[in-house]
């Protein structure tokens, strides 16, 4: 072969170097968008904490006991917070309607209301807070939450950034 020969070979392109090379492309930018990188590397906002008060509701007393001072909660797998303030379980409040048709209340033998808040890193918005940066929080919210083994509804009351 001659010398001429040799290099056109060496730089030649075939349809599976093409293809390869857009697969390892589309890989990249599907990295890109499932991440959020580019918002991520340029935003302007920071995660800051703040402080979520909530109310878990109609709760047993096992589920109750995994709301301690310091122990942190998850959600999916992310860091919900840090409970930082709790108040003692009280008996639930349950609303039944009665054979009248009218709302009436009366607190649950076994079932428990407990109230707190948690230290959390929301990012502002300009729809409101965004917990962990990604997921919408405000009052009214409602998150599952888990530690020590329990998974519990709380209801969120509201959030305050904490300066």
């Amino acid at each position: 072969m001659s010398k001429k020969q040799n290099s056109e070979r060496k730089f030649s392109f075939s349809v599976i170097d093409l293809a390869i090379v857009l697969v390892i492309l589309a890989l990249f930018i599907g990295v890109i968008a499932r991440y959020n990188v580019v918002d991520r590397l340029f935003s302007k906002t920071s995660l800051e904490n703040a402080k979520v008060t909530f109310v878990a509701e109609a709760i047993t007393s096992e589920e109750a006991a995994a709301f301690t001072e310091n122990n942190k909660f998850y959600t999916d797998g992310d860091l919900f917070g840090t409970l930082t303030a709790v108040t003692d379980p009280v008996k639930a409040l349950i609303y039944r309607e009665n054979s009248a048709g009218e709302l009436v209340s009366y607190e649950h033998e076994t079932l428990l209301d407990v109230r707190g808040s948690f230290t959390c890193k929301v990012m502002e918005s300009k729809n409101g807070y965004l917990l962990g940066g990604n997921r919408y929080i405000a009052a009214g919210s409602v998150f599952t939450v888990r530690a020590d083994g329990v998974a519990v509804k709380i209801t969120v009351i509201s959030v305050e950034t904490l300066n």
